[in-house]
């Protein structure tokens, strides 16, 4: 009995303090920016937002204005933080190749080879008439041809008795490359300026190109500590929050999760790209491609500031030996 209660008072007084600095997983990481420019202190940092267009002619309209921006950030070397839809950027990259937009490619890919699917999409866009012999292949090829004629703003010359080729398409598609001959490479010499906005569903899909994401949420997805991504900006209801290994940016408030640094964020849609040439000269805050490479650094329990939480005290626990008829000695 009496190493029984030996044990348990040492077990008390081991196990009891006056309260000590423990790191939290969540705020034990210290964030150093390999550009030497960025020391301690407090930042601005803005994000025009592109608003992509939705139909083929805005789209159109919109890369000519696109390009025109792209050019003179190339030209004059001056940088802006741009947010761009990922179909925005896989559009680019289309057109890189002289390949259809990613949501052309449905009216492009072989009638044959559509799936249930397509062919839904492709009737939800394209209502016209078919020759009334014709077999589901022939009638969605037909489809397709009207769409790229129309797009050429010539539907007059679409006929709803003709069995049109994948040759004919395929020439009707040439003209519609020739028609984007304006687009050039400059939007790919500025990519270290993009953030990419995905969806829920395109997380995957976008970190996986290891820019930064952008995303709407009053959450943030466990899987963002599995991404290649390294930086997220989110327009949402959320708490100033570390992930591990990563950066985190929230749109209109002041984040504290880079040791000794505070950024604040805004977003600002934009419509038009050209109205951010103006911007060029003007934007003096702080810069996407500025904050790519950083180190994270762990550091010992007493080192930790803003990394660290402090415990509540708890009271040390003891024993009134004179209300006890023990005996404490060795016999």
């Amino acid at each position: 009995m009496k190493k029984i209660l030996l044990f348990l008072l040492t077990l008390l007084i081991l196990t009891t303090g006056c309260g000590s600095i423990v790191a939290r997983k969540d705020k034990s990481q210290i964030i150093k920016f390999e550009n030497s420019k960025l020391v301690d202190g407090n930042y601005d940092i803005t994000f025009y937002k592109i608003l992509y267009p939705e139909t083929p002619y805005e789209k159109d309209k919109f890369y000519e204005q696109f390009d025109i921006l792209t050019s003179k950030m190339v030209a004059y070397g001056k940088d802006i933080n741009l947010i761009i839809p990922l179909e925005l950027y896989k559009d680019l990259k289309n057109l890189q190749k002289r390949e259809v937009r990613e949501g052309e490619k449905v009216f492009y890919k072989q009638a044959y080879s559509l799936t249930e699917e397509e062919k839904e999409k492709i009737d939800s866009k394209v209502n016209v008439d078919t020759p009334n012999d014709a077999g589901t292949i022939q009638k969605y090829l037909n489809k397709q041809v009207a769409y790229w004629l129309d797009y050429l703003k010539r539907p007059q010359e679409y006929d709803s008795k003709r069995y049109y080729t994948e040759l004919d398409k395929d020439r009707i598609v040439e003209e519609v490359f020739e028609n984007r001959k304006f687009f050039s490479n400059t939007c790919f010499a500025i990519e270290n300026d993009y953030v990419l906005e995905v969806s829920e569903e395109e997380l995957e899909e976008g970190g996986k190109l290891g820019f930064p994401l952008y995303f709407k949420g009053n959450y943030i997805p466990n899987e963002l500590e599995n991404l290649a991504s390294k930086i997220y900006v989110i327009e949402g209801e959320i708490e100033d929050t570390v992930i591990p290994e990563k950066l985190l940016l929230i749109d209109k408030k002041v984040v504290e999760n880079i040791k000794d640094c505070r950024i604040k964020t805004e977003i600002i849609d934009v419509e038009n790209p050209l109205t951010l040439i103006s911007k060029l000269d003007e934007y003096e805050n702080l810069k996407i491609k500025d904050m790519l490479n950083f180190n994270v650094k762990y550091v010992p329990n007493s080192e930790l500031k803003k990394a660290s939480v402090r415990e509540e005290k708890v009271e040390r626990k003891t024993i009134e030996f004179e209300r006890t008829n023990i005996k404490w000695g060795i016999e």
